[in-house]
């Protein structure tokens, strides 16, 4: 389970709007040892995100969270984003080329068309909200506070 700290700053029938602190607020990060966030962090500044979750305890605005998304989901929902058009792609290419007897240009036009092809079951799962579903965090508990290092917490970092 993927874990992040935040506050909701709006809760709306069963789902609440989640402000989370960017991961340049790390100060492992922030030094370039972590994970690649404060390099991504420099480069759009230090600032909140917001992030839309399930409230299934319907905790009020003002309230620090914990989130949760799993794995599973988020691994689910990036299959059904990218393997759809790369099997486009790949197929498509791999058919024009040889049984068409088509040259490089004209197989590389065949392989974007699929790739654009590849797109469709996308925007038929978009519309049914099905891989925004999956990759929507939980609220998993309230928490009694900010996070040790949130500058709401009255800690002071060097």
């Amino acid at each position: 389970m993927i874990l992040e700290q935040g506050r909701i700053v709006e809760a709306v029938g069963g789902h609440a709007w989640v402000e989370a602190r960017s991961r340049s607020d790390c100060p492992r990060c922030a030094e370039g040892r972590g994970c690649g966030g404060g390099l991504i962090g420099r480069w759009l500044g230090r600032r909140l995100h917001r992030v839309r979750a399930y409230n299934p305890n319907d905790l009020p605005a003002g309230t620090w969270v914990e989130l949760g998304l799993d794995e599973r989901h988020l691994l689910l929902a990036s299959i059904l984003m990218y393997l759809p058009p790369l099997i486009g792609l790949v197929a498509v290419s791999a058919v024009a080329g040889p049984l068409l007897g088509l040259g490089e240009g004209w197989v590389i036009l065949f392989g974007i068309g699929g790739f654009l092809l590849g797109l469709a079951p996308l925007a038929y799962l978009a519309r049914r909200g099905t891989p925004t579903a999956l990759a929507t965090p939980t609220v998993i508990r309230a928490l009694p506070g900010p996070p040790p290092g949130c500058p709401e917490s009255g800690e002071v970092r060097a």
